[in-house]
């Protein structure tokens, strides 16, 4: 054997020319005698390949004798099929170029060898046999000289592609690697030499065939393979040979799965059954390379690119991924493509194989999406998104019930809902072995005993058939066809989410750039199919994949955590991770908000690394927790109060995000706005509206460069939360903060540099919060509207109503009306009646204004705008009687009453009556009687009759002849029955405000007077105040019977058994007394008979009664009563401790009016003689001094920011009582003076405030941090300062450090936030405190307190604080310690700046004076030493010119034999 290897060695000599062939030709015949008389199969195998290595160099012509052998070697015995394979192989290697002619002679011998291999195709010997042969004939049948009628059975048989014989699949995989290098050949020559006799059939099983020997184990044939491949593709028509063979790869490489080693090798190292049949990946990635390579050679570009869109999915497969995840791009380059452009250009053909998957390549078109997706993010990346949102958003999806769901996963031709078949158990339980009730069988003991042996049966496991009737079969087939109908769509349903969400998943494994700007939106219609029990599973993972992907790597830990916690709040209809139930809800939601809190929001003077923002993408995903703590604290906690409080402080952080490029062509910036705008948006007008106010829903807009990313995602949501705050939290602190997060996240969509512009959906939002019923959404509202002026459309005019009637609010609105440039044009007055009749009571309000403005500038609408009205009116006063039947049964019931509308159109009469002509005043009065003023309901009756008083008063004057007989008429036509009484009281009230008009000695007075005394005893407050007011002009005309008429008053007022008919005439007096004079009080001896009733300690009617009087007196008279008050004053404390609820009511009532119409020298009068009466023994007069201090919180602002000072300190004094009533009222006194605050950044901590008076020593640090965070926008007013200022003051007591630093900030910053004679009269308690801590050990406290101080001369100038510069020249002389006189050289330092340059000019030369004296003592010397230290740190610049003049002083300090001196020189 190794002698023949050396011969054969021998073939490769360097011979040439006839030589070469003559030595060829020898050496080849020298091998027939021995081949001749070898016997040995192996030996012979081995000399006739040698022989063909031999053979193969022949160039002219084959000599015979070896010709002679070859014919009669097939037919020998030991020729056996490998040998004869063999000698083929030595054959065609002899047989080619100009010696082919001669081998026409094998040509019966090969058709026979090709004959006999297909009548045995399944020996695979023979098979190589006759692929040599088939490649032999192949290049036979070029020549002329073989005809075509021999080789029609042999092309018959070798094209034969119902019976392959060369490419079957069992053959390729088995086949040698001789047999396939055999076989590639003759598909070389069948696609070059005979492509005619080929259709797509016969070429596909030859195409099967290369790419076998393409992947093939064995390198060797991998290599003849690939060269073969190039050298087919390079031809004429390679390219559709080239896609015919990418085909029948990708089938391959779609079918193929990466198998772990264990499963390919033994432990031997050897390959296993499996292994050897397997296929390597990287063979794969090679195929694919040769096919691709060679098509850059083609001058076809739509070609190649046909190709390079088929090797797109193929190149994605799991099994090319591991050996070459790059291998897309790495085709297409040498193919001469750019990828980016490629997928650019090619979009709309590529989207449909990323978006349409088979089972079989589903992971491949998911690893495609996300490669693409990297390489182009700006164009594929969108659409691809898109398509998922798309889906995502079906709204069959959310509409999946649990029963629906049930169905799905129950086995076809089973039933999920077996009520039937329970029912006919039942039946039979019920009918079967049932005997005749008999004295031996009850039926109740013959049922005991079927239960019985139910019960044995199932715990025997004993089923028995149930039969069934064959109605109830009937009934189950339809039901099993119902489910099966259900079954078939929500499968078809639940294949596309997965898909849908498998491409998500596959993009958020590959994470290409823009991603996160494209998830805020994905997000936005993902959370709601976490309530689909079929959607819900399926996006569990992905959502928590999300947060992973947009949070930071650093905090990869808390994306986690906000993701299960999220998903526990939102409660989605799947199983949730048990590890994660472990922990406590709430507590898991506190600690998830507190470490975003941390991470996110900057803290006051933290010690811990930098807070910073999140990306705006990030933000998005944990938004939805956000939303979900704001819109589900349930409960007034500290802890849930401080969670929400840091839920809106991370929100309010974010919404001030901004962009740092404009450039629409660069990659969004993921701190820009544009991502908050629409999740916000969304929950900050969600947090304002009541669960009944409809908001338009809000889609997600553009998601373009540079615009509306975040904004479009979650804003709205954003804007649906303020307000709910707002209407569901009583804590006005987080009303504030909810408030400013709306604020910032608008000024955000403002359109500024680096903001987004809101689109019309997010004004939307806002304009709907407008009519929101609380101010404070309102006020957001418009503040955040005023913050997007420039994303506001002009054509929204009939909104901006909203601001009437308040006065903030009316001046917000009027900034907007004129930054648009706003006009009011007639058409607007018909518009308005809309909001007239709004269901909101604030919106009517507004809209009645808003009409009465643009009436009186257009008075020529004011006939159509009250025709419109009248007729409304009857419009909306028209109820539909129920439906009923023919039994007179109620099918439906009757509409709701629309008496708002009807209310509406009465306050809009009412603001709109002065501006009407004379003309359209009767038609009016006939309107409102008996009409109007008799409607159903008792509050539009109230409406009507204030606008008719209203109406009377600006037209009554003219107009008495005309709407006297109007009322006189009525009255005498009027019915005479109850329900025409409240008409008759409101017609004689506008009788009385008519008469006024009319001449003292007019007759028909006295009667009107008469009628009005009789109409006070109406239960209405509304009608006894009418009469009250219209009592005083008629007084005059009836002077003579005012005696009469007083005492008559007198007598109900305390005899009366009824409530209404006392307070009437309560008002009647207070009129009567009004229209006589204040005299009359003494005159008709009121004030006598008052102050003896309210000490009738008998009748507690008589002691309210007084009261009563005392209340109206006070309204009526004003200040004209206040000598009387101090009178009053005893008896009305003692009231407010007295036995019967009533009376007590009604001193509260009674104080309430006395402190409101208290002038600044009335306070003066009755202060003192409250808080002497503090110091009394008895409990219930201090109780009743205390309420009364309280009620001076209704004092007008002038007097009670005089006397606050004074009475808060009192207070907190009361609340340490040894009586817990007293302590009640102090408590309750205290919360009066917080209600009437008007600063509202003050107002939202109020509770807090008042938790620091009631609890000082536990609640004091709290509330001055809270203080300090708070930002304020608006001044602090006289009762804010009454709360704040005892706070501080005790706070410099505090042992904390940090609360006595707290105490001086806060100082520092009051004068410039309030006014400085509302800050005066705290000084002489404050600035001891100051003092103590300017003084302080700790150096932080000192430095806050001395620039507390100096921030405060500089406010208020030195004339409040004359005492302060000598204690400080006198303590920085101190002989006390170093630390005071540091603390006082500071101070005096940030004093002199505050008080300006002029005054160091003045103070400096005694200071370098005193420094450079040597012959005082050394403690003074050292103090002014320190001056050296801070003056230059305070003035800066300004202290340049005094640098010299200190020098010298401190080069002696250097040298002075004192310590301290030299240290702080």
């Amino acid at each position: 054997m190794s002698v023949l290897s050396g011969i054969g060695s021998c073939s490769h000599h360097a011979v040439s020319g006839s030589s070469s062939q003559t030595l060829n030709s020898s050496v080849a015949l020298l091998f027939v005698p021995y081949l001749q008389q070898e016997v040995h199969e192996g030996t012979l195998v081995h000399a006739v390949s040698v022989l063909s290595q031999w053979t193969g160099r022949l160039t002219v012509e084959v000599p015979s004798g070896l010709k002679d052998w070859l014919k009669k070697a097939f037919t020998l015995k030991t020729s056996t099929s490998p040998v004869r394979h063999a000698y083929l192989q030595a054959i065609l290697g002899a047989y080619k170029g100009d010696t082919l002619s001669q081998a026409i002679e094998f040509a019966p011998l090969l058709i026979q060898t090709v004959e006999k291999t297909a009548a045995q195709s399944s020996q695979h010997a023979l098979l190589a046999e006759g692929a040599a042969a088939a490649v032999l004939l192949c290049r036979l049948s070029q020549l002329d000289t073989l005809s075509e009628s021999k080789l029609a059975n042999f092309w018959k048989l070798v094209l034969d592609e119902k019976k392959p014989l060369f490419t079957t699949e069992k053959f390729l995989s088995q086949a040698n690697d001789e047999a396939l290098c055999t076989v590639l050949q003759l598909c070389e020559r069948l696609f070059l030499d005979q492509p005619h006799r080929l259709n797509n059939s016969k070429s596909q099983m030859y195409q099967q065939a290369l790419v076998a020997a393409l992947l093939s184990r064995s390198w060797r044939v991998r290599k003849r393979a690939q060269q073969s491949i190039k050298k087919l593709l390079s031809s004429l028509g390679g390219a559709s040979l080239a896609h015919g063979i990418m085909g029948e790869l990708c089938a391959v490489i779609t079918k193929h799965k990466v198998l772990p080693l264990d499963a390919l090798l033994l432990e031997t190292g050897e390959l296993t059954e499996v292994g050897r049949a397997y296929v390597p990946p990287r063979n794969l990635v090679e195929a694919l390379c040769v096919i691709c390579s060679v098509a850059g050679q083609w001058n076809d570009p739509a070609e190649t690119e046909k190709l390079a869109m088929e090797a797109l999915v193929a190149s994605h497969h799991p099994s090319i991924m591991v050996a070459r995840s790059d291998l897309w791009p790495h085709l297409l380059s040498s193919m001469n493509l750019n990828a980016v452009e490629f997928i650019d250009t090619h979009l709309d053909d590529i989207m449909p194989l990323l978006l349409q998957a088979s089972e079989e390549n589903t992971q491949a078109v998911r690893n495609a999406a996300g490669s693409l997706s990297n390489l182009s993010p700006s164009k594929l990346l969108p659409r691809i998104m898109d398509h998922v949102i798309k889906r995502l958003a079906n709204p069959a999806l959310g509409q999946v019930t649990r029963d629906e769901y049930g169905i799905m996963n129950t086995p076809e031709g089973e039933l999920y809902d077996k009520s039937v078949i329970q029912s006919a158990q039942q039946e039979s339980a019920k009918k079967g072995n049932m005997k005749r009730e008999n004295k031996a069988y009850s039926f109740k003991e013959q049922i005991i005993e079927l239960e019985l042996q139910e019960e044995m049966k199932k715990k025997k496991g004993i089923k028995e058939e149930v039969q069934l009737t064959s109605k109830q079969k009937e009934i189950m087939q339809s039901q099993l066809e119902k489910e099966s109908t259900i079954r078939k769509r929500l499968l078809g349903l639940d294949t596309e989410l997965e898909y849908h969400i498998g491409l998500l998943e596959a993009l958020l494994t590959s994470r290409p750039p823009q991603l996160a700007w494209q998830l805020p939106s994905v997000l936005q219609a993902m959370l709601p199919l976490l309530h689909s029990p079929l959607a819900a599973p399926r996006l569990r993972k992905a959502f928590l994949d999300m947060g992973v992907s947009l949070m930071p790597k650093d905090i990869r830990n808390l994306a986690v955590l906000v993701g299960h916690v999220t998903l526990r709040l939102l409660k989605p209809e799947c199983e949730l991770d048990p590890a994660w139930d472990e922990e406590d809800l709430t507590t898991a939601t506190q600690r998830t908000v507190l470490m975003l809190y941390t991470y996110t929001v900057p803290q006051r003077e933290s010690k811990t690394a930098e807070a910073q923002p999140l990306s705006a993408p990030a933000f998005s995903f944990c938004f939805p927790l956000l939303q979900a703590v704001l819109s589900q604290s349930s409960g007034s906690s500290d802890e849930t109060e401080v969670m929400m409080t840091r839920a809106l402080q991370v929100i309010n952080q974010h919404a001030q995000l901004r962009s740092q490029s404009d450039d629409a062509d660069e990659l969004i910036d993921e701190d820009g706005p544009q991502a908050l705008s629409v999740a916000m948006l969304l929950l900050l007008p969600a947090l304002s509206f009541p669960p009944s106010t409809a908001v338009p829903h809000l889609h997600a807009g553009s998601w373009g460069p540079g615009v509306h990313t975040l904004f479009p995602a979650w804003g709205p949501c954003l804007g649906l939360s303020v307000p709910w705050i707002f209407t569901h939290t009583s804590i006005p602190r987080l009303q504030v903060l909810a408030s400013g997060c709306l604020t910032a996240l608008c000024m955000s969509a403002g359109g500024a540099e680096g903001c987004t512009l809101a689109e019309q959906q997010e004004v939307d939002v806002l304009l709907g919060a407008l009519l929101s019923p609380c101010f404070p959404v309102r006020d957001a509202a418009l503040r955040g509207l005023l913050e997007m002026k420039m994303a506001l459309p002009t054509d929204s005019a009939p909104r901006w109503d909203s601001g009437y009637g308040e006065e903030e609010g009316g001046a917000l609105a009027e900034k907007i009306w004129e930054s648009l440039c706003l006009e009011l044009v007639p058409e607007l007055c018909s518009l308005l009646i809309g909001d007239v009749t709004h269901h909101e009571e604030v919106v009517r309000s507004a809209g009645a204004e808003a009409l009465s403005t643009a009436v009186s500038e257009y008075c020529d609408q004011s006939p159509t705008v009250l025709a419109q009205l009248t007729e409304l009116y009857h419009q909306k006063l028209y109820r539909p009687p129920p439906v009923l039947d023919a039994l007179g049964r109620v099918i439906s019931e009757a509409p709701p009453d629309q008496w708002e509308a009807r209310c509406g159109i009465a306050l809009a009469l009412n603001k709109m009556a002065q501006y009407l002509d004379e003309s359209q005043v009767t038609p009016l009065f006939l309107f409102f009687v008996p009409d109007a003023l008799n409607d159903r309901h008792p509050e539009v009756r109230r409406c009507m009759l204030d606008a008719a008083l209203s109406a009377l008063n600006t037209h009554g004057k003219d107009n008495v002849n005309s709407l006297l007989p109007v009322f006189e008429e009525f009255l005498k036509d009027a019915p005479q029955d109850a329900s025409y009484d409240s008409v008759r009281q409101s017609v004689v009230i506008l009788m009385g405000s008519l008469a006024k008009h009319l001449d003292k000695s007019d007759p028909k007075v006295k009667p009107i007077v008469a009628k009005l005394i009789t109409a006070l005893s109406t239960p209405s407050q509304q009608v006894q105040e009418s009469v009250a007011s219209c009592l005083p002009p008629l007084v005059p005309a009836i002077k003579e019977d005012a005696g009469g008429m007083v005492r008559k008053l007198l007598q109900l007022l305390l005899e009366s058994d009824k409530y209404a008919e006392r307070k009437g005439a309560a008002y009647g007096l207070a009129g009567l007394v009004k229209g006589l004079g204040i005299l009359s009080l003494k005159q008709q001896d009121i004030m006598t008979t008052l102050t003896d009733a309210i000490q009738d300690k008998k009748n507690f009617r008589r002691r309210e009664g007084a009261l009563f009087a005392f209340e109206m007196l006070c309204n009526m008279l004003g200040k004209l009563f206040e000598p009387y008050v101090v009178h009053v004053l005893p008896h009305l404390l003692l009231c407010f401790g007295d036995g019967n609820q009533y009376v007590r009511e009604a001193a509260d009532d009674c104080a309430k009016a006395v402190m409101r119409n208290l002038s600044a020298h009335g306070v003066k009068l009755v202060l003192p003689s409250l808080l002497v009466a503090l110091e009394e023994e008895s409990w219930r007069t201090k109780a009743g001094s205390v309420e009364l201090l309280g009620a001076m919180a209704f004092c007008a602002p002038k007097q009670l920011s005089s006397c606050l000072p004074s009475i808060v300190p009192k207070l907190t004094e009361v609340l340490t009582d040894s009586h817990v009533k007293v302590q009640k009222a102090g408590q309750q006194a205290l919360r009066l003076i917080g209600s009437v605050i008007r600063n509202p950044e003050i107002q939202a901590i109020t509770p807090i405030l008042l938790d620091a008076l009631t609890d000082p020593s536990h609640r004091t640090h709290h509330c001055l941090q809270t203080l300090l965070e708070t930002k304020f926008v608006h001044f602090i007013d006289a009762p804010s300062l009454a709360l704040i200022m005892p706070i501080v003051q005790r706070a410099f007591q505090d042992r904390s450090t940090d609360t006595r630093k707290m105490a001086a900030q806060i100082i520092g910053n009051m004068y410039s936030l309030t006014d400085q004679k509302d800050l005066s009269p705290y000084l002489p308690s404050v600035i001891p405190g100051l003092k103590t801590s300017l003084l302080d050990p700790v150096p932080e406290v000192r430095t806050v307190s001395a620039k507390a101080l100096g921030a405060m001369v500089k406010g208020m100038g030195e004339s409040c604080f004359d005492d302060l510069l000598p204690w400080l020249m006198e303590t920085l002389a101190s002989e006390q310690s170093s630390v005071d006189r540091s603390g006082a050289a500071q101070g005096l330092a940030e004093v002199i700046a505050g008080l300006g340059v002029e005054k160091l000019d003045k103070l400096m030369p005694d200071v370098v004076q005193t420094a450079s004296k040597v012959d005082i003592a050394s403690h003074v010397r050292d103090g002014y030493i320190m001056m050296f230290i801070y003056l230059p740190l305070t003035f800066g610049d300004k202290f340049t010119p005094y640098v010299g003049p200190i020098i010298p002083c401190i080069l002696k300090a250097l040298a002075d034999e004192n310590d301290a001196i030299r240290d702080h020189a």
